[in-house]
């Protein structure tokens, strides 16, 4: 639920922003998203699967393991602070949006926050609170629409809308995460490169995500494509990216599930989900496949404007890339 939340306020969001800055505006901010995303990539995956898989599957003192894990994850939002410092100002030249130099290294606030966020989340996901898990996420969703909207109205300012947007509304759903300690006693200790090792395995398919996601839109702008051009392909492809919102919330929910199973070795039952899920996968993009076909250029006219029909022939193999 708290991902259809996500997929639904972050769809809104880009339809006001698209008809509210037209496109070469909705390419800009585009293009900064993009960069954000990639930068937090490090940040919001991997270390926060391991934590779940380990929470589980494990009677382990969930506080010390918070501890290993927060230092982890700070130690993580250093160097991509850093590394910021170092690159940003290359990479606006690069995609030629130094006007907004400045803004870009509010991104660099937000990393330790979104960080912070995303593990406590992993613990709650591995601890099976789906239902705190759904509010903390479905609080920051809504917040950064009604804030970063408020901020667009008030400033016409797409980029610092939705930057100081998704800073407040990062800070406002840290305190609807409130963790809870258990099994303080436990004898069970999980070493620091058990948990990194983890972490690799969810960080390198992520990063394949990532780049699929946010890659394009950095390499079209940079490869000398028009803001306007990169605003009717990011268009396009938000109503394509929809279905990943959709898959990846039901991948979050089975993880701890199947990290359960595997570790039961209950290969049939495991075998069993893991079909279910492919074959709901499956469907579901063959329809969005066909749907986007025969209709994405009234979809598009529809919720984004008929300035942004050249890009209609993008969302239906957008969508069934993702799937």
């Amino acid at each position: 639920l708290s991902k259809v939340v996500l997929a639904v306020a972050g769809f809104v969001l880009n339809m006001i922003l698209a008809r509210e800055l037209e496109p070469a505006g909705f390419g800009v901010v585009g293009i900064i998203l993009s960069i954000m995303f990639v930068f937090e990539l490090f940040l919001t995956n991997g270390l926060r699967q391991a934590v779940s898989k380990i929470l589980s599957s494990q009677q382990v003192n969930t506080k010390k393991l918070w501890w290993q894990s927060f230092f982890i994850q700070m130690g993580f939002s250093l160097g991509l602070v850093l590394l910021g410092l170092l690159v940003l100002g290359k990479v606006a030249e690069w995609l030629q949006i130094e006007q907004y130099r400045n803004l870009l290294y509010l991104i660099l606030v937000i990393i330790p926050i979104k960080g912070l966020f995303f593990l406590n989340c992993g613990f709650l996901n591995g601890q099976f609170k789906y239902k705190q898990h759904a509010i903390a996420n479905s609080v920051y969703s809504i917040f950064r629409l009604a804030i970063a909207l408020v901020l667009l109205y008030t400033t016409g300012d797409g980029v610092l809308a939705v930057l100081v947007g998704t800073l407040a509304a990062f800070v406002i759903s840290l305190f609807f995460t409130k963790l809870e300690w258990t099994n303080n006693d436990s004898p069970v200790v999980v070493s620091r490169r058990y948990l990194l090792d983890l972490t690799w395995g969810a960080l390198v398919f992520y990063l394949l995500v990532n780049i699929f996601f946010n890659i394009d839109v950095l390499l079209l702008r940079g490869l000398g494509l028009t803001e306007a051009s990169v605003g009717y392909y990011k268009a396009s492809a938000n109503i394509g990216s929809l279905l990943y919102f959709l898959f990846i919330s039901v991948s979050q929910a089975s993880y701890p599930m199947i990290a359960r199973l595997f570790t039961r070795q209950a290969w049939d039952e495991l075998r069993s989900v893991v079909n279910k899920l492919f074959i709901s996968i499956y469907y579901t993009t063959a329809l969005a496949f066909l749907f986007t076909m025969l209709f994405s250029d009234v979809i598009i006219s529809v919720l984004f404007g008929k300035p942004y029909l050249p890009a209609t022939g993008v969302t239906p193999w957008y969508a069934l890339s993702i799937g």
